[in-house]
């Protein structure tokens, strides 16, 4: 999803399938691409979702070079979360609070969605989900009406620009709302202030 709306990608079979997955990752093993042990698994729910985490935590000095960030869809959170809980993998997941609200024709099509989202549910430890209610997401922890990095949807909804979130220059282009939402946020998930030492 972008300003221009949905973008999908049709795949004739498996085969072809297959082979852009293997030049997206070129020729390392996935293994080691999303659980490499030197650094923690960080689970975003869309590409929006990883400019602001990588945008805001370098707007408020937050370190995040110890986290991979990952991009999933929410099923694919639960799902790979699950995986990471039952083998010990070093990793931090967060989703959109509207995966707490699937509706049931969802939950028939997606098996194994409620057993994941139970583990994810119960792990507090590495587990978040953001925003607020059955349509919450990364969206609310902004300030609608004062921070600029909205367009409007099909649907009307506001929804993060990645343009506008990558033109950010300054948190003071932030509502204070904002800012302290992410101060919470990047807390809770265990990320560190950057220590910065100045130049004599």
């Amino acid at each position: 999803m972008d300003e221009r709306g949905t973008m999908i990608q049709r795949f004739n079979g498996n085969n072809e399938l297959y082979e852009n997955i293997i030049s997206e990752l070129g020729n390392l093993d996935a293994n080691n691409i999303l659980f490499s042990p030197s650094k923690t698994l960080l689970l975003v729910e869309g590409e929006a979702d990883k400019a602001v985490i990588k945008k805001l935590s370098d707007l408020l000095r937050y370190d995040i070079s110890d986290y991979s960030i990952h991009v999933c869809d929410g099923d694919s959170i639960m799902q790979v979360s699950y995986i990471c809980i039952t083998n010990n993998i070093k990793f931090i997941a967060i989703a959109d609070s509207d995966n707490k609200s699937k509706e049931e024709w969802y939950l028939n099509s997606h098996k194994n969605f409620k057993k994941c989202l139970n583990k994810y549910e119960q792990d507090y430890k590495h587990c978040f989900f953001v925003g607020n209610g059955s349509n919450g997401s990364i969206e609310n922890l902004f300030d609608s009406n004062k921070d600029k990095i909205f367009y409007k949807n099909g649907e009307n909804k506001k929804k993060i620009s990645i343009n506008l979130i990558s033109q950010l220059s300054s948190k003071d282009a932030l509502s204070n709302k904002a800012i302290q939402n992410f101060n919470d946020l990047f807390l809770k998930i265990g990320l560190h202030k950057n220590n910065i030492v100045k130049k004599s």
